[in-house]
Formats: C-alpha cells, sequence, structure tokens
C-alpha cells in the first residue's frame, strides 16, 4: 500500500490555559485519530504509525506536556494530560470529555469522526498495551 501522507508532519501548535501544545498533523485523508505518547518519548514516536495507517487514518500526534516542543508546565497530573488531549481533540472538532484517558481509553465517550489511542508499543505486528 503506498502511503498518501505527506514526507513531513505539519507541526501546529495551540495555546492551551496558556501552555504552548505542539503537535504533528501528518496529514491523510482519514477520520482524526490522535495518537499519545508515554513518558520519555514525543510525537514524532508515532512517525512509522501515521504512514502505515495513512490511507485510512488522519494521525495527530501530541507532543505532551512537557515533551519535544510543547512546554513544562508545573502540573504533570493524569487530570492535566487529560484536559491536554481534550484540548487537541477540540480542535478538531470532536467532543471528547474524560475524566481518565489511559485506564479506560476503551470506554472514553470521543466522537464518530476521531479515536484516541493511547501509548502503548507498536510493531510491525501490531500494538501492545
Amino acid at each position: 500500500m503506498t502511503s498518501t501522507i505527506p514526507t513531513e508532519p505539519e507541526r501546529a501548535a495551540a495555546l492551551v490555559a496558556g501552555r504552548r501544545l505542539s503537535f504533528l498533523d501528518f496529514g491523510g485523508p482519514g477520520r482524526p485519530l490522535l495518537a499519545l505518547h508515554g513518558h520519555f518519548a514525543e510525537g514524532r514516536t508515532f512517525t512509522r504509525l501515521a504512514r502505515e495507517l495513512g490511507g485510512s487514518w488522519r494521525v495527530i500526534a501530541l507532543d505532551q506536556r512537557g515533551h519535544g516542543y510543547s512546554d513544562r508546565p508545573a502540573d504533570f497530573s493524569r487530570t492535566g494530560y487529560v484536559g491536554d488531549a481534550a484540548a487537541v481533540l477540540d480542535i478538531w472538532g470532536s467532543t471528547a470529555r474524560s475524566h481518565s484517558a489511559t485506564p479506560s481509553a476503551a470506554s472514553t465517550p470521543i466522537s464518530s469522526r476521531a479515536r484516541a489511542r493511547t501509548a502503548g508499543t507498536w510493531t510491525a505486528g501490531g500494538c501492545t498495551d
């Protein structure tokens, strides 16, 4: 399958509560998928995933707070991370709201136009949590 995404993703940023949240938009014709990395990573972690899903999904990869090009806040709580993810989804027209992204991603109410994927390990065989 030939990828339909650009060679280099477009870097963009949003101001959320006065802080810069940077994210990569890998483009593509599909529905948006917000990719959330784990600690010690950044949005570019999902480059291979974006290329493999390019025809089906438009991967948006957030540099989570304190990572990559996003500002470093004093708060690194789960509530803060979830609020950041919800803010980025809102940019893409989603009405997502959640109390907890990681433990309950499958039950998180996310619009039919967007899906969230919490960080796992992506390999050629798929993702392991």
